[in-house]
C-alpha cells in the first residue's frame, strides 16, 4: 500500500468532508472522481482504491458503495469471505471521516510528527503504526523519540 497515498487521501478527506458553518454535511466524495484532482495526479488509480480501504479497514473513515455501508471484516473474516464479495472499489464513495480519522489527520497535520513517524516505522511497519488510535500513538512516539 502507498502510505503517502492513504495519508494525503485521509488529509483530503477531513478537509472536504467538514459539516458546513450552517451545519449541513458535504456531498460524499466519489473515490473514482479523486484522479483527476491535482492533489492525486501522482497516484494511480489503484493507489487510491486501496488506501479508501485500507483507511476503511482501520475505521478512519465510512465508506460506502450506493448507499449501503462497505463493513469492516476482521482478520479472521478477511479470509473467510472472498475478496470478490466486496463492492467494485470504482463505486467507492465516502461518506464521512470517523473521529479517530479527525484525530488522526490532526496529528498528521504536525508535519515533523509524519516525518518522524517514516524514519521510525519504514515500510510495512508504517501500517501497524496507523492502527494504534492517534492520540495514543503520537504521546508514545514523542516521549521516545530524541
Amino acid at each position: 500500500m502507498n502510505q503517502n497515498c492513504a495519508r494525503d487521501l485521509l488529509l483530503y478527506l477531513s478537509e472536504h468532508l467538514r459539516p458546513t458553518a450552517s451545519g449541513k454535511m458535504p456531498r460524499p466524495v466519489k473515490i473514482r472522481s479523486l484522479p483527476d484532482l491535482p492533489e492525486f495526479s501522482d497516484y494511480a488509480r489503484e493507489d487510491l482504491f486501496e488506501a479508501a480501504q485500507y483507511l476503511r479497514s482501520k475505521k478512519l473513515i465510512q465508506l460506502t458503495t450506493d448507499g449501503i455501508s462497505i463493513p469492516s471484516r476482521s482478520p479472521k473474516q478477511h479470509f473467510a469471505v472472498p475478496a470478490s464479495a466486496d463492492p467494485a472499489p470504482k463505486a467507492y464513495v465516502v461518506k464521512q471521516v470517523t473521529a479517530a480519522g479527525l484525530d488522526y489527520c490532526a496529528e498528521l497535520r504536525k508535519n515533523t510528527l509524519w516525518n518522524r513517524l517514516l524514519q521510525k516505522f519504514p515500510g510495512s511497519a508504517m501500517e501497524q503504526a496507523l492502527s494504534v488510535p492517534a492520540a495514543l500513538l503520537s504521546r508514545l512516539l514523542l516521549d521516545h523519540l530524541p
